[in-house]
């Protein structure tokens, strides 16, 4: 058996995770940083938390980047994603991450984003 590909696969797939996570963080750090954006994302999870309709304010994103790290494409993983998208693409959209992904990565990239109250 040839464990030299094993090694290969089971690095690519640390490095993609560490790099999700990155990505993750630098999502949730630019919603933090958006004085419009995130007020308004936290006030309808939260009225839909209060309605009894949401456990918590997560939202499950798909990312797609292209070779610079740019997010191309987004998809909020919600019944309710119309207005949560909108927002989202209006401030992560066309804005680079600093960090291109891995050569190779499966897209999309998988995001839970959390957002807090005074963040």
């Amino acid at each position: 058996r040839d464990w030299s590909s094993d090694v290969c696969s089971s690095d690519l797939q640390r490095l993609w995770g560490a790099y999700a996570a990155w990505l993750g963080e630098q999502v949730q750090q630019r919603l933090g940083e958006d004085a419009e954006t995130a007020p308004r994302l936290l006030a309808f999870l939260e009225s839909r938390r209060a309605a009894g309709q949401l456990p918590n304010t997560d939202i499950d994103l798909r990312v797609w980047l292209d070779e610079r790290g740019w997010i191309v494409r987004l998809a909020c993983l919600r019944s309710d994603a119309e207005p949560i998208e909108n927002e989202l693409r209006r401030a992560l959209m066309d804005r680079s991450l600093r960090l291109p992904p891995p050569e190779h990565m499966p897209q999309p990239i998988e995001l839970r984003i959390r957002l807090m109250p005074g963040r």
